[in-house]
């Protein structure tokens, strides 16, 4: 194999492959999820700190408890999610490793969350907490989708990246090429 060759498929076999993770966070696409997390962040807890609680002393005792209960759900899922667009903010930003990004997202739970058609009483809670909780269900949902997929490339922020046809080529010249 001549050495020129060599050193190319050398060099084919470290370029570091495309990340999609790096790749989706440095996109308009995630800029506009970001946002969008941020900004229903931002309206939800402007509503339960105040109108929320006006809201809430005017409901009937069982449709309260169903207030209370939906709200800090609510909160834990906004919670979740904020925490996820954080990590690929992150990683945006180079200022996470994988194992960085390994260990933060363990913390991370998208766990099976309560459907409207699910909550009883859904129907009686206050018009805007309905539509919250419709929204972060939207982004929720939009969310764990993008991880799901993103897990199963392995979070490969910088993965070096193996050329298969470099190998191929490798392969070939090694079983039929004379030596120089």
């Amino acid at each position: 194999m001549s050495n020129a060759l060599k050193r190319e498929q050398d060099s084919a076999r470290s370029e570091p492959a495309i990340s999609f993770s790096k790749k989706y966070a440095a996109s308009q696409n995630f800029l506009s999820l970001f946002r969008e997390g941020m900004e229903l962040i931002e309206e939800t807890s402007e509503y339960l700190e105040c109108d929320g609680r006006s809201d809430s002393r005017a409901l009937e005792d069982n449709i309260a408890l169903t207030y209370t209960t939906e709200s800090m759900r609510l909160t834990t899922r906004l919670m979740q999610l904020a925490s996820w667009l954080v990590i690929y903010r992150g990683i945006a930003q180079g200022k996470l490793t994988p194992a960085d990004i390994e260990e933060k997202r363990k913390k991370i739970r998208f766990d099976t969350v309560a459907r409207p058609e699910h909550i009883d009483h859904f129907d009686e809670l206050p018009a805007k907490l309905r539509s919250l909780i419709e929204q972060s269900m939207r982004l929720y949902d939009q969310i764990e989708s993008l991880d799901r997929h993103l897990l199963s490339s392995g979070f490969d922020v910088d993965a070096p990246r193996q050329n298969p046809l470099s190998t191929q080529m490798a392969e070939l010249e090694e079983a039929f090429c004379t030596p120089e």
